[in-house]
């Protein structure tokens, strides 16, 4: 009866249910848990099929909170070669990419408005960091998983004026690091259940419920810290009316978020890349005006 019940426990184990809130990467473990049930020289050759129940067995509190890993997206239309490495590389996720990106698209934009170079020289820089963005996020993402690979298991992207100036770059730089603690904290804040279990520590922890404040200070200083550099830089109207929609888009978010709530946090995470948008858009509108005045 032991031996039985012991085959049932194993067996029922493994159903849809279990192995769906499981996730993909339990699958091996599992299977091998129920051949050492089965090959056991307790249980006896045969089992009834009346025996075996058709119930599945209830999902404890910690697995019932997990989310199947299971996604729908435009790369399940493409052969099946070639889908592993476009999930790795987070290519159906473009906002790591365009994160990445904006930074580059401003700042090549606001140097060439100030050296008024021609339009081939933003365009093949932009077109080369386009490019640089999406392979690093994806090497990046790549890197990322070959080394969490292990606690993935536990849980459930001068050369042009030959000279620097320092008053504009320095600015420019560290309001985008400013930038990048808000949207990058708002996304640590999905995983702050997890990662005290593995020992991870995020800002999303260190600043907890202090978060709004804190976030909205970053905010704040990435504002004056890009328009500091757009003064040095002698950036015309198009730039701070940017720079202006894009500090109510970040306003909003701030207020908006609940950083409790991890579908809220994402949806967060991606309205933070319009930040940049507004604030290339606002850059190319003064270049393009400078270029056919």
């Amino acid at each position: 009866m032991f031996a039985r019940a012991g085959y049932r426990t194993c067996s029922l184990s493994l159903r849809r249910p279990f192995v769906g809130q499981l996730g993909q990467k339990s699958l091996p473990s599992l299977t091998r848990l129920q051949r050492s049930c089965i090959l056991n020289q307790a249980l006896p050759k045969t089992f009834p099929l009346r025996e075996l129940s058709t119930t599945p067995a209830p999902l404890t509190p910690a697995s019932s909170q997990l989310t199947p890993l299971v996604t729908h997206t435009w790369i399940d239309r493409l052969p099946v070669k070639v889908r592993p490495y476009l999930l790795l590389a987070r290519v159906d996720k473009p906002i790591g990419t365009m994160l990445l990106l904006w930074p580059c698209t401003w700042s090549i934009t606001m140097a060439s408005y100030v050296i008024q170079a021609p339009i081939y020289v933003p365009l093949t820089y932009l077109s080369l960091f386009g490019i640089g963005a999406f392979i690093m996020r994806g090497a990046g993402c790549t890197i990322n998983d070959m080394w969490d690979r292990d606690l993935d298991k536990a849980v459930g992207w001068s050369a042009v004026a030959g000279s620097v100036d320092w008053s504009v770059c320095l600015p420019l730089y560290a309001g985008s690091v400013c930038w990048t603690m808000v949207y990058d904290t708002i996304y640590a804040h999905q995983d702050k259940k997890d990662d005290p279990l593995t020992g991870i520590r995020s800002t999303a922890l260190l600043f907890g419920d202090q978060s709004r404040p804190i976030l909205s200070a970053f905010a704040a200083s990435s504002i004056g810290l890009i328009g500091l550099a757009g003064l040095e830089g002698g950036m015309g109207l198009g730039y701070f009316s940017g720079l202006g929609l894009g500090a109510v888009q970040l306003a909003r978010i701030l207020y908006h978020v609940d950083f409790d709530d991890r579908a809220d946090c994402w949806k967060a995470f991606v309205k933070c890349g319009w930040f940049g948008f507004w604030m290339w858009a606002g850059t190319t509108v003064d270049y393009l005006t400078m270029l056919l005045s």
